[in-house]
């Protein structure tokens, strides 16, 4: 029951947590500069895209360990006045020596086509700064007079 209620406080902590990071991101989009470094931390695999994709890898990971081992022992805990005890014996029929030990070796990175369509709206937001950056010298530049 409490790994559920922890389960549910973490669930609830990781959404209000990525609404706020989405407005944030939304509002500093504003940038140039930030949405230069936020599209560069994006395709170098080092932006919140990644950072989801190895959280619910590890999730799964974390799963699979409990799945082919935690879940294969028998927890005994012993209380008393004076304190308590907590012995932790293989289930059954399981051998916890020659049990192979899960790797998180099956670990896949975002593909570039995901990164791109995620980041297709500030691809085009860099681009529209640059045609308005070039337009603002351009017309500039021909206001120049040279007398």
């Amino acid at each position: 029951r409490l790994a559920s209620e922890v389960n549910k406080l973490t669930v609830d902590y990781q959404l209000r947590m990525n609404r706020q990071n989405s407005i944030a991101r939304a509002i500093s989009s504003l940038s140039v500069i930030n949405l230069a470094n936020n599209l560069m931390a994006e395709f170098s695999g080092t932006g919140t895209t990644e950072a989801e994709n190895f959280l619910n890898r590890a999730r799964q990971f974390q799963e699979q360990v409990h799945t082919e081992i935690y879940a294969k022992h028998v927890v005994q805990e012993y209380n008393s006045g004076n304190g308590n005890a907590i012995t932790i014996e293989p289930a059954e029929g399981f051998d916890a020596k020659s049990a192979k030990i899960p790797v998180m070796e099956s670990y896949q990175y975002v593909p570039l086509k995901d990164v791109f369509t995620d980041n297709l709206p500030d691809i085009l937001l860099i681009a529209a700064w640059c045609g308005l950056f070039f337009t603002g010298a351009f017309i500039s530049f021909i206001r120049f007079d040279v007398r």
